[in-house]
């Protein structure tokens, strides 16, 4: 699987309340060759049920993505692959993108805990994703990672066709009379 899961849990050892935030980061230089127009590597966060995609170096430079709550996932892609990371609740998290030196893009999602009495704990559950963008993994994957798949301005045709085209190739094992 390309699925990682991974559990947090904070301890407050200390006599007085305290709040605390996890970050889970993903990072990555070019997917591509540098310029690479077709298949650019980007930053992408899934945020109320929507697809946003951020391709612009220096826009990302000059202001990195901000976005306070209702994160279910974020990180880097380009039409093929994705690196993500998943907060354990979209409630609670928010997201910050950037890209750094040298061209190396940068997912933030961070989680806040709330307020820890004193001797009590809080365990948080979030997740990476680093692998193909293959619709028959990413749609049983959790954290609604099936939302990075965007077929462009035909989407709502092209998924459909899709649907079929893996139906036919299951009975005949070949892709180009699955097309016929």
């Amino acid at each position: 699987s390309y699925l990682i899961e991974e559990s947090v849990t904070v301890l407050n050892n200390g006599d007085a309340p305290v709040s605390a935030a996890i970050g889970r980061t993903v990072a990555a230089t070019e997917f591509t060759g540098g310029d690479n127009r077709y298949n650019m590597t980007r930053i992408a966060y899934f945020a109320a049920d929507t697809l946003e995609e951020e391709d612009d170096r220096e826009d990302l430079a000059e202001e990195p993505v901000k976005i306070s709550t209702g994160i279910s996932w974020a990180g880097v892609q380009n039409n093929y692959f994705l690196m993500a990371v998943a907060p354990s609740s979209a409630d609670q998290s928010g997201v910050f993108a950037t890209v750094l030196d040298d061209d190396v893009f940068r997912a933030t999602v961070t989680e806040k805990t709330g307020s820890l009495l004193p001797g009590s704990q809080m365990s948080l559950t979030g997740g990476y994703y680093i692998g193909p963008k293959q619709s028959n993994m990413m749609a049983d994957a959790p954290y609604n990672l099936s939302g990075a798949i965007d077929l462009g301005w035909f989407d709502f045709i092209a998924k459909p066709l899709l649907v079929g085209l893996h139906f036919f190739n299951g009975y005949v094992d070949n892709y180009g009379i699955s097309i016929i």
